[in-house]
């Protein structure tokens, strides 16, 4: 499993994106987007990523950064790269690279295949969900809050709620989202991700991109250690502009 953190940096308005790279090529469903846009200049805002990532000591494991559009220099601050190595029977995962959307102001799954969901087994796990979402046009003074969180047997785990609001100045752009729960299902029960927006007045659409779910099995006796195992080898932190 590897988890990314960082702080980044950007002068004006451009679209940022970070990704999950094994051996030189992309790791499928890793792509984190974020835009602020121009009155947001010099500002710092933080990137999240987990994904379950098959690698073995020679792999090489890293993050690589693009600027998508827009100009100038981006920076990037403090990060961390931490590869964990979990035996295959303490891991689970479900990832997707479509773009569902939805209106509900109520929790819903993604729909049909887009659902992010597993039958992990008897917990506890440690669940870790990123993404990024997207949402258009919006008219001034409207504005939309995504919401997700962790379901486990369709019940919500109100812990893990997480939102970052779309306003009608960064209408168009995508925000960088994720969440962090520790969950416990029984035999048999699947653990989703679902989400809903709260909205100002208008029922704006809002899009989900890229996105992973992993679950990683913790200790039975306390119910809060991970079983985890040392960092893989090598890894490093490759930043390119």
């Amino acid at each position: 499993m590897a988890v990314f953190s960082a702080s980044h940096n950007l002068p004006n308005s451009n679209t940022t994106n970070f990704t999950f790279f094994k051996d030189g090529a992309t790791v499928t469903n890793s792509i984190r987007q974020h835009y602020p846009e121009a009155s947001w200049t010099d500002t710092d805002f933080h990137i999240f990523n987990a994904a379950d990532i098959d690698a073995n000591g020679t792999n090489d494991v890293e993050v690589r950064w693009e600027r998508v559009d827009g100009g100038g220099t981006l920076t990037c601050h403090e990060r961390h790269l931490t590869l964990v190595k979990v035996d295959s029977g303490d891991i689970a995962s479900d990832s997707s690279a479509t773009s569902p959307t939805t209106t509900s102001t109520s929790f819903v799954t993604f729909g049909g295949s887009d659902v992010i969901t597993v039958t992990p087994g008897v917990g506890p796990w440690m669940g870790l969900f990123s993404t990024f979402t997207f949402v258009g046009a919006i008219s001034p003074g409207e504005d939309t809050l995504p919401i997700f969180a962790f379901h486990t047997n369709a019940t919500e785990n109100s812990d893990s709620v997480r939102g970052s609001l779309h306003e009608d100045s960064i209408d168009s752009t995508p925000i960088s989202m994720n969440t962090i729960a520790f969950v416990e299902p029984t035999a048999g029960q699947a653990v989703d991700i679902r989400w809903k927006a709260i909205h100002e007045s208008t029922a704006l659409t809002l899009q989900c991109d890229e996105r992973e779910m992993v679950l990683v099995r913790e200790a039975a006796a306390t119910g809060v250690a991970p079983v985890l195992r040392p960092p893989l080898a090598p890894y490093r932190h490759t930043f390119m502009r």
